[in-house]
């Protein structure tokens, strides 16, 4: 039997011809895991806080956190709150920044706020503020109006928007319950834009 006439032969050059002669192509390196991450937002974002700090502590990051019951993307983007967010990132140094604003921006009644929020969301998400760190915006648990506006401001931002999954929440419709803020955390913790 001639070499060619060999069925490994035929099933080799077939393999071969199937890779078009292409390289393989090279892998792409994910970024390191973080550790060190800043959260920031409103009364969302406060109760968030301790249970996002021990989903984070348990994959080795620790968590800083800037929050306020009431706060809109202008506490953060104006006057003293804007100066102690850039002196925060300056010290701690984050990989990674999560946003959680928004849902005060667009109350029912806060048109002027909302009209706001996505240029807000852009110098949020300014590389040249963040240093190197990855930003990622939250979307709030579903309210009792739209969140429409708080995607177009992410995307108007080119960051990643982390959409929430159904949670239990508080009779206001708003804030999740203690349940709840859990089972945000853990999503959160596990997601690709945090943990790649």
């Amino acid at each position: 039997m001639t070499f060619t006439g060999c069925p490994w032969f035929w099933l080799g050059a077939a393999l071969l011809l199937a890779q078009d002669g292409a390289p393989p192509a090279a892998a792409q390196p994910k970024p390191p895991k973080p550790r060190r991450v800043v959260l920031i937002g409103d009364s969302l974002a406060v109760g968030l806080a301790k249970p996002l700090a021990a989903e984070l502590g348990a994959r080795g990051a620790a968590l800083q956190v800037r929050a306020a019951t009431g706060a809109n993307a202008g506490a953060f983007t104006e006057g003293s709150g804007a100066s102690a967010l850039g002196a925060l990132l300056a010290d701690f140094k984050p990989d990674v920044v999560l946003v959680s604003l928004g849902t005060n921006d667009t109350v029912p009644g806060a048109e002027a706020l909302a009209k706001k929020l996505p240029a807000r969301f852009a110098l949020l998400a300014s590389p040249k503020r963040l240093g190197g760190a990855r930003v990622a915006f939250l979307e709030p648990p579903a309210l009792p109006w739209s969140r429409e506006p708080i995607h177009q401001a992410a995307a108007y931002a080119r960051a990643p928007l982390i959409v929430a999954p159904a949670i239990e929440q508080e009779r206001d419709r708003i804030h999740p319950t203690g349940a709840g803020y859990a089972a945000w955390s853990k999503f959160i913790a596990g997601r690709k834009e945090i943990f790649p």
